[in-house]
């Protein structure tokens, strides 16, 4: 998610999206680095609903950031109209 475009806010620890992508890329949560990522891992990974679904939508063998941001946003539209 490093090198994508995405605009932050200095002091800010993150949002929900960007936290649900980091779990849907990693849903199991074993990466090494994904720890110093998800500010609260635990509390993160109790909410697998939505990046799991997102995952769903832009499946293929390797899932890249930009196709689940591009689902997650959807998955988040969708959900606000029905």
């Amino acid at each position: 998610m490093q090198g994508l475009p995405i605009a932050t806010v200095a002091g800010s620890n993150g949002y929900d999206g960007q936290f649900y992508i980091q779990i849907a890329l990693d849903p199991l949560l074993r990466g090494a680095k994904l720890q110093q990522v998800l500010d609260a891992p635990a509390y993160r990974a109790r909410r697998i609903l939505a990046p799991a679904i997102a995952s769903c939508l832009s499946y293929s063998a390797f899932p890249s950031p930009d196709r689940l941001g591009g689902a997650s946003a959807r998955l988040t539209l969708s959900c606000c109209f029905f």
